[in-house]
Formats: structure tokens, C-alpha cells, sequence
């Protein structure tokens, strides 16, 4: 693919912009860019596969453990592993919204993707035992957990689907 004539490209952060020093091209990212590891390519269904190849699935979302289709609006996060059970940890979301619907959920899952917990209906300012959502601007969110068990191996997570976006999660690392 040849991109000597763009001039610009737009990602989540912001505009990165195209400089030429000495005939060479350098991409300058913006300031407020993080590096990243976006975990859903890798996220699973169920059965230890790749959820639909992509990590993610439109139009589902958890329930009872398994994914359940009931609305177009919803995406489902697979399966994505949740290192340490024991001590607590920050999920980052960008590209799905959490509006305190029944469908927005977190769940935690052991190593044979067994359901551990799941808790339904999250949105900014939600807080229980297992978690608390915080809305860091449009489309991002942080849930901090707690520490839970050594039992859990995964968490999945959905929300309401953002058109024109593609789901990015990361563990203990904010995106933005």
C-alpha cells in the first residue's frame, strides 16, 4: 500500500500529522497518545476460539455466562484474560457506551469459561463489590475491580455498540 500522497490521518487521539525533514517522512502523533495493547482481536468465545475472528460480536451480549442475541444496538467483548484474580485491576473501554441497560455487562469468568460473576446493567458512577464504572470522556470508560479470586482467569464485557467505532480494551493500561 502506498501512502506517500497522504497528508493527514485521524486516529482516536486526535489528527497525526505528516512532516518532512531532510526528504524524510515522519508521522507525528498527538500529544495525548498513549501506546497500547488492544486485547479484543484476542478476546474468545466460549469455546477457546477467537469470538467471530475479531475479538467481538455486534448485535450480542452476556447473559447467564453465554451470549445471548436481543438487540442490534449491543456488542459483546469475548473472553479476555484477567491475569491475577487476587489483586484488583483497571479495564480501559473506548467504542462501546454503558447507559445502565440490563445488556451493559461486565462479567468474570474461571479458566473453563465458566460464568464466576456478572454483573448487569453498568454505567458511569455504578459501583458494587466486584466493581466501580467511571466515564473518562465519550465513549471511554475505566471498570476498577477488586480483588476477587484466583478463580478468575476472564473478563467479558458489552455495551452499547458506537457506530463508526471498533472496540478497543486494554488491562491496566489507559488508552488515552
Amino acid at each position: 500500500m502506498d501512502f506517500s500522497s497522504l497528508k493527514r490521518l485521524t486516529i482516536p487521539e486526535g489528527e497525526v500529522s505528516k512532516i518532512t525533514v531532510g526528504g524524510v517522512v515522519i508521522w507525528k502523533k498527538p500529544s495525548n497518545f498513549l501506546p497500547h495493547t488492544n486485547l479484543v482481536p484476542n478476546a474468545k468465545n466460549t469455546d477457546g476460539t477467537i469470538l467471530d475472528g475479531v475479538g467481538y460480536r455486534e448485535g450480542y451480549h452476556w447473559l447467564n455466562g453465554s451470549l445471548s442475541a436481543k438487540n442490534t444496538a449491543f456488542t459483546a467483548i469475548g473472553l479476555i484474560p484477567f491475569g491475577d484474580g487476587t489483586v484488583a485491576h483497571s479495564v480501559y473501554v473506548y467504542g462501546l457506551n454503558f447507559s445502565g441497560s440490563a445488556y451493559n455487562t461486565f462479567g468474570l469468568f474461571d479458566s473453563s469459561f465458566a460464568s464466576i460473576a456478572e454483573i448487569a446493567s453498568v454505567k458511569d458512577g455504578f459501583s458494587n463489590a466486584q466493581v466501580i464504572v467511571k466515564k473518562l470522556s465519550d465513549n471511554y470508560f475505566q471498570f476498577t475491580t477488586a480483588a476477587y479470586s484466583a478463580r478468575v482467569e476472564y473478563f467479558a464485557i458489552s455495551g452499547v455498540t458506537v457506530s463508526g467505532l471498533t472496540p478497543i480494551v486494554t488491562l491496566d493500561e489507559p488508552i488515552f
